[in-house]
């Protein structure tokens, strides 16, 4: 099968925003049973919402990125090229 170079840039923002739903059921779940632990071993009640994780406001630039990246490489023994 092949497709054009812009019936694979929809799959792969399909593909993308199906995963963001996968991610947001796991972490409902993970919370559920988070709420449920917590909940019978402590006498103040929580939300299922108290352990979702928090949307991120904004993305890291390349720049910022570019430097994650190298902070982690060197952290991890490598090395960097140029």
């Amino acid at each position: 099968m092949r497709m054009t170079l812009n019936e694979f840039n929809i799959f792969v923002d399909a593909f993308i925003e199906r995963r963001k739903d996968d991610n947001k059921l796991a972490d409902q779940r993970t919370a559920r049973i988070c709420c449920n632990i917590v909940n019978s071993h402590s006498k103040k009640k929580f939300k299922e919402s108290d352990f979702m994780p928090k949307e991120k406001g904004k993305q890291l630039t390349p720049d910022q990125f570019a430097s994650m990246l190298r902070i982690i490489t060197g952290c991890c023994g490598g090395e960097i090229n140029g």
